[in-house]
């Protein structure tokens, strides 16, 4: 068996039966448990994994990390998130969202900016 850890993307969504969770499950095991993510290593090639626990309320994603970070719990990944998000949306051209004193150009379909969307708890 060969892994496909190096073709698949380094930040993603993980839905369970989806291309990153099926390319991913038959090569890792399962290292530390977190509260919230819990950290994977692909028995082929060595690569870290983090994945989000499952939770009702929010979208898990899966991070891969080029090597082992003692700190790897808590990484912010916002930037990544939020680019994630704005990946399969536009952005409005003229409409500015709705916070009050924001500047920033709204997602189309919604009233507020990547910023403000994210902040509300919209993961994808």
């Amino acid at each position: 068996m060969k892994c496909n850890c190096q073709s698949l993307p380094e930040f993603g969504y993980y839905r369970p039966r989806r291309s990153l969770s099926r390319r991913l499950r038959p090569y890792v095991e399962r290292i530390e448990k977190r509260l919230k993510h819990e950290l994977f290593r692909c028995t082929e090639c060595g690569t870290y994994w983090r994945i989000d626990r499952h939770s009702f309320a929010t979208d898990r994603f899966a991070w891969r990390l080029p090597e082992y970070r003692a700190d790897w719990n808590e990484v912010s990944k916002e930037a990544e998130e939020k680019a994630l998000l704005l990946s399969s949306r536009k952005v409005s051209a003229s409409e500015p969202c709705i916070w009050a004193g924001c500047e920033k150009k709204r997602i189309e379909g919604f009233v507020y900016c990547v910023d403000h969307l994210y902040e509300q708890g919209f993961r994808s």
